[in-house]
């Protein structure tokens, strides 16, 4: 099992709503979070999550935490994160 993010769905869904571009860039500097954090999100490389960013991205997208992560169950990858 490993936890993963909706963060591709919530940018595009996000792109769509506000008709303009979202794109890493963009999350980064209208959340104050850094472009390397964001692209660590965006490739589902994040392996801690730490509660400051879980909450500025989910004011930005306007969502819950559980549309932002959730726990892939069948994930059987070798090294997977497992949930704190």
């Amino acid at each position: 099992m490993a936890v993963k993010n909706r963060m591709v769905s919530l940018m595009g869904k996000k792109q769509a709503a506000e008709n303009r571009t979202i794109n890493a860039s963009i999350v980064a500097r209208e959340t104050g979070l850094t472009r390397q954090a964001i692209s660590k999100w965006v490739r589902g490389d994040v392996t801690e999550f730490r509660e400051e960013m879980v909450q500025k991205l989910c004011k930005y997208f306007d969502c819950e935490l559980g549309d932002l992560l959730y726990i892939d169950w069948e994930d059987t990858e070798e090294g997977a994160a497992e949930p704190a």
